[in-house]
Formats: C-alpha cells, sequence, structure tokens
C-alpha cells in the first residue's frame, strides 16, 4: 500500500479540508501520545513504526530463509588417469582357467596362454573409450574378492602339481613352480622320482 506524502505545512492542508479536517491536524507532531508515537499522516491517521512490516519479504525472498541462489555445480574434474583394469582381469582369467582345467584341461590352458595379450588389450580400450570402461567396472564387481582367487590361484596350482591331479603345463602356466624350487625353500633337494 502505498500513501503520498504532501510536503506543504499542516496548516494549509487543514485550511483547504475546511470541516472535514480532523480535529487534531494542529497536533501532527506531537510523539508523546500513546495512540500515536510516531505522530499522523497528512489524512490524520497514526503514523505507523518505520521500517518493514511484519512478514514483508526482503528483497523477494521470505523473512526466514536467505535468498536461493542457483545451485551450485561442483566442478567437473577430468579423470586424470584411468583405472588399471589389468589385474582384476588376470584373476577373472585365472579363475576361468582354474574352473575349466578339472574337465577342460586344453581350454584353461589355453585362457591361460592367450589372457596376457587380451587384457592389455582390454585395458588400453577401457582408457581410451569411458563406455567400454564402464562395462568392465560391471563385470568386475567381484572386486576384491577377484583379487583373493587371483592371489590364491598360484597356491592352488602348485597342490594340484605338487600331487600331480593337473598336467604340470598347466599348473606351471597358472603359477606352480618346479619342485627343485619349492624344496630349495627349505635347503632339502628334492626326493627321487618327483
Amino acid at each position: 500500500m502505498t500513501t503520498d506524502t504532501d510536503t506543504r505545512p499542516l496548516e494549509d492542508i487543514a485550511g483547504e479540508l475546511g470541516d472535514t479536517a480532523p480535529d487534531n491536524v494542529g497536533h501532527i507532531h506531537e510523539t508523546d501520545d500513546n495512540d500515536a508515537p510516531y505522530g499522523y499522516t497528512n489524512n490524520g491517521q497514526a503514523r505507523r513504526k518505520p521500517g518493514r512490516k511484519p512478514g514483508a519479504k526482503a528483497s523477494g525472498g521470505s523473512p526466514f530463509a536467505p535468498p536461493k541462489s542457483p545451485p551450485r555445480r561442483a566442478p567437473r574434474t577430468p579423470r586424470t588417469q584411468a583405472p588399471d583394469y589389468r589385474p582384476a582381469l588376470s584373476g577373472i582369467a585365472q579363475f576361468s582357467a582354474a574352473a575349466l582345467s578339472v574337465f577342460l584341461p586344453m581350454d584353461a590352458a589355453a585362457i591361460v596362454i592367450h589372457s596376457p595379450g587380451i587384457i592389455e588389450a582390454a585395458n588400453e580400450t577401457a582408457k581410451a573409450h569411458p563406455s567400454f570402461a564402464a562395462m568392465l567396472d560391471k563385470i568386475m564387481i567381484m572386486g576384491p574378492y577377484g583379487a583373493l582367487v587371483g592371489a590364491m590361484l598360484p597356491l592352488l596350482a602348485q597342490i594340484a602339481d605338487n600331487h600331480q591331479i593337473l598336467p604340470t603345463t598347466l599348473t606351471r602356466t597358472l603359477g606352480a613352480v618346479s619342485h627343485e624350487q619349492l624344496l630349495s625353500v627349505f635347503g632339502t633337494p628334492a626326493p627321487a622320482g618327483n
């Protein structure tokens, strides 16, 4: 609500109003009145307390909340170094070879022999194409379990080699060492016939 203020002296305004002028026109500037501590307006009504009205918006916002600003986006940080997928892919290849070695030892050996080149190519492709990297991330949900299997595979291959459960060529490809190398850890020569 806006009110127009008149800057003329009150006596002039009172003279123009004639009989319609309020009785307190001459006392507009008195501030000791309890009904109008801030004085009276030109039309004789009591002035309100200066300042904003209660609940009025301050510069377009709620009186209780700060004004809204557009949401800040975090700056996009470019991927400086792509993750290395080789250990995880190697673990998957070794796990697959170990599972196949019981029933299909030739296929398991083929996986072990040819997987290093495939793993290297897949890692380089993931660095160049984020969509391929995202697919590898989904495939490798095994996460730390794949690394655990990859770490245990040479031990399992060594046990299979020691007891001649799997062909020696396959177990050596999976990480087993010869009996002589194994016993050299203890300084003991290998028994004859092994």
